[in-house]
Formats: C-alpha cells, structure tokens, sequence
C-alpha cells in the first residue's frame, strides 16, 4: 500500500460526500445572511463595533465546528459498515487495497479531513457576517472605523488557534467516533445505540454501583478538553477576553490559549482515549476482514 494508493482511498470519500460537506458548511452562513438581511438586529448600547465583531465572528466560527463535529458523531454510525451494506465491499476486494488503509481513509477523511474543511470555511464566513452584520448596525462609518491594522494581527493569530482546535477536538472525539463506528459494524443498527449506552450507562454504573469512577472522570475529561479545544472562553472568565478596549493583547491571548490546548493533550484521559482508539480500530479491521 502505497501513498499514491491511500490519497485515491481519501479521494473516494471526498466524491462520496463532497456535496452534502459542502452544502452543510454553506447553510449557516446563508441563515446568517437571511437574518441579517430581514431580521432586526439588536446590540447592546454599550457594545461597540469591534466588540460586536469580534465575538461575533468568533462565535460563529466556534458554533459551526461543534456543529460539524455532531454531524459527523450521527454520520459515524454508519460509517462502520457502508462497504458491506452496499455491497462495494467486493469492488475493493478485487484491487490492492488493504482493510487497513480503508479504513484509515474513511476515518482521517471524517474526524480530521472534514472538520478541517468546516473550520477554514467557518473562519471565512465568520469575518464575512461579523462585517456585515457591523455594517447593519452601525453603518459603513462603523466599519471604516474598525482598527483594521490590529484586527489582520488579532485574524492571523486565530489561524494556528482554529488549526489546534480541529487537532486537538479530532484526538479527544476520535476515540468515541471510532467506537461508535466499530459497535455499529458488529452489531449493524444497533451497534451505535449500544456504544453510546455502553459508554454513557455503564460509566456511570461503574461509578455509583461499584465504586469505580476512572471510565466516567475519563469521558468527562474528555468531553471538557474536546469543548475547551473548540471555544477559547470555555476555560476564561467571558469579562477577561481582550474584546474591545485591549484588543493588541488579543493575539497574545490567543497564542497563550493555543498553548493550554496543546499542553491539555498530556493528560491520562488522552492515554486511554488513545487505546480505546486503537482497539476500535483494529475491531473495524477485523470485522472488515471477515465481510
């Protein structure tokens, strides 16, 4: 198996799913769009326009990721056994391809390809409705008022952020998505149903019953950082962000909230994330092998 061979795998799931990514990355923006065109906008008196600006557009970008990471948490289920139910399973049976890169491709194409996707048209669009959501409150004198000059160091600061972000979100989800996948291919439609019971019920019955909390301070450590991972506020007090007034610290800011992300990934929650990753993935390989 080659690289040539692995990008034709990734390939495959782009042609499949392309236009339904795309159309879900689009309709956010086109509901901003309807509202800020027929809809009355209303903004505190004592918000100013780069205040209104900037948490807008980073709301935006930060509602749309957490949205693109539960479609593709419902997509997951079936995901596991979609060669089987339609029968393609035979076509790459006949070519070189290894049920490992298969799966590999299917699972890097939706828990990192994807959302890297929403995210880079999420930022886009974000600035798009910030601005003109601006423009409708306080005019275009409000926009040409806009410190532009540190507003391009505060968007290029967010680029890297939005990038950890996906990585970070795509390790903490990664080990639940894939369990999801490896239950529904065993178990066909049931299979995400009982991951979910299996995980959410019996962490907390290991808990309250047995005395055994690990399996439940696991997932909600790891709920808490994939949530931190995707809003920078999460971990901050809303008042202490560098909004309006100190919006040259923001860029600082941000650079110091990328690295909390990355240093949150030393954690023993991601350790066992990681085997239950694994372990999912060699299920999903094996259940392939014998379809």
């Amino acid at each position: 198996m080659n690289a040539t061979t692995f990008l034709a795998l990734m390939q495959r799931e782009w042609m499949q799913h392309r236009r339904g990514w795309l159309i879900f990355s689009a309709v956010p923006l086109c509901m901003m769009l309807f509202a800020i065109v027929v809809g009355n906008v209303h903004v505190s008196s004592d918000e100013s326009a780069l205040s209104v600006l900037v948490a807008l557009a980073g709301g935006y970008i930060g509602a749309v990721m957490m949205a693109g990471w539960v479609g593709a948490g419902f997509q997951s289920s079936g995901l596991g056994q979609r060669d089987r139910q339609d029968r393609s399973i035979e076509f790459w049976r006949s070519l070189p391809v290894s049920d490992w890169a298969a799966v590999g491709a299917t699972a890097l194409m939706h828990v990192l390809v994807f959302q890297l996707m929403v995210a880079g048209i999420a930022f886009v669009c974000g600035l798009v409705v910030a601005v003109l959501t601006v423009a409708r409150v306080y005019g275009l004198s409000g926009v040409a008022s806009l410190p532009w000059g540190t507003l391009s160091a505060v968007i290029v600061a967010a680029v890297p952020r939005v990038l950890v972000a996906v990585g970070a979100a795509a390790l903490w989800a990664a080990p639940v998505m894939l369990f999801v996948m490896a239950a529904s291919a065993w178990l066909k439609r049931w299979g995400g149903i009982a991951a979910v019971g299996a995980l959410g019920l019996g962490s907390v019955i290991l808990a309250k019953v047995y005395g055994m909390p690990w399996l439940l301070q696991t997932l909600v450590t790891m709920a808490e950082r994939f949530r931190d991972a995707i809003f920078p506020v999460a971990r901050h007090d809303f008042e202490s962000v560098p909004w309006d007034g100190q919006l040259t610290q923001l860029p600082q800011w941000l650079l110091s909230d990328t690295q909390r992300v990355l240093g949150e990934l030393v954690d023993p929650a991601m350790a066992w994330g990681l085997l239950l990753a694994v372990l999912s993935y060699v299920l999903l390989v094996l259940r392939r092998q014998r379809a």
